[in-house]
Formats: C-alpha cells, sequence, structure tokens
C-alpha cells in the first residue's frame, strides 16, 4: 500500500500559483519542490480541489480587476484569455478552437421521420434520373447531327488504314464530330465578314 502523500501547504499554495501563472503542470511541480510523480498522486486525492480552489482564488483578484475596468486590466484580460480560450477568447478563436477538434456528430431519428426522409430522397432521386436522361437525350441528338460516331468499328478500321495495311496504331476514326467554335473564332469571322461588307 502507498504511503499517505505528506504535502506542506506551502507546496500546494506554491502548485496553485504556477499553474494560474500558466506554467505546465511538470513546472509547477518542479517549482513547489515535488516530483511530478508525486503531483500526479495529488491529482488522485482530495488535494487535488484544494489546490483548484487555491489557483481559483489567486484568479479573483484579476478578474475584478477587469471587471472594474482598474488601470492596467488588459493584461489581466490577456492572461485570462489565453487560459480559458473557449470561454474568452474572440468568437473566431473560440470557432477555430472547436473546429479543429474531432466531433462525431451522430443523429438519431424516429421510424416515422426516416420514411418521410426515404420518400423525399426517392422524389429527389426520381427528378436526378430525368435530368440526366434529358442531358443525355440532349447529348445523343447532338452527336446524330454532327455525324457518325467517332469510335469507328474493326470494318471502318481497315479501310482508313494506311497502304491497305490493318495497323491498329496507324488506324484513325473515320468520321470527327465537328468542333464547336470558341467565341473568339466566331468573334474573327465576324470582324472579318463585316470588313469584307464594308
Amino acid at each position: 500500500m502507498p504511503k499517505p502523500l505528506q504535502i506542506s501547504e506551502k507546496a500546494l499554495t506554491a502548485i496553485a500559483e504556477a499553474l494560474f501563472l500558466a506554467f505546465t503542470e511538470s513546472q509547477a511541480a518542479y517549482l513547489a519542490g515535488i516530483s511530478e510523480r508525486t503531483l500526479a498522486r495529488i491529482k488522485q486525492t482530495e488535494r487535488w480541489q484544494q489546490i483548484l480552489q487555491k489557483r481559483l482564488e489567486f484568479e479573483k483578484p484579476f478578474r475584478r480587476k477587469i471587471w472594474n475596468g482598474a488601470v492596467g486590466w488588459q493584461g489581466a484580460a490577456w492572461m485570462l484569455e489565453r487560459q480559458y480560450a473557449t470561454q474568452l477568447s474572440k468568437p473566431e478563436v473560440q470557432l477555430n478552437l472547436t473546429a479543429s477538434s474531432t466531433t462525431n456528430n451522430t443523429l438519431v431519428i424516429t421510424a416515422e421521420a426516416a420514411r418521410e426522409l426515404q420518400s423525399r430522397a426517392s422524389i429527389i432521386d426520381a427528378q436526378v434520373e430525368k435530368l440526366v436522361a434529358s442531358k443525355r437525350s440532349a447529348s445523343d441528338k447532338f452527336s446524330a447531327s454532327s455525324g457518325p460516331n467517332p469510335t469507328a468499328s474493326k470494318d471502318d478500321k481497315s479501310t482508313a488504314s494506311t497502304n491497305g495495311k490493318d495497323d491498329a496504331s496507324s488506324s484513325k476514326p473515320v468520321n470527327k464530330p465537328a468542333r464547336k467554335p470558341s467565341k473568339r473564332a466566331l468573334a474573327r469571322e465576324a470582324s472579318a465578314a463585316s470588313k469584307k461588307r464594308g
């Protein structure tokens, strides 16, 4: 059985003050003259609550200074803002702190709500399928109006090959669809046509 902790009130106060001044726990232990292991053991006892209470006692005058707007309140506010970033910092800093932490959001819904969501999703899926089908039919109409399919069959490749040889590397599609002219090309053509007229 481990022996009971014997720690003086002076050491407890030193730890509380060091923690208030934003020292790490290992630094606070060093300043109080105890080992980190001893501090870890203290954290398992009621003495840790005493340390936290003393730490808040150190903090109280600084909070009063801020609330009263006393001279030099900005330094106290700066210190507390860094110690309690999730409570006292600017909203954008708080947002960054919460966004950087990992969250696991789980939504629990009733069976009735799940059925309603499923019916909405099926309606949306049907609308999406309808849009995709209309895009496909418009695409098919465009390719039909621009000529045959650019992917030629085997018979087309053999007739288009060079010197009558059936070489797959030298074969090219017989009919390429017409490329849509760019806006710049259309503008040039319009400019050239207007110059011819005038």
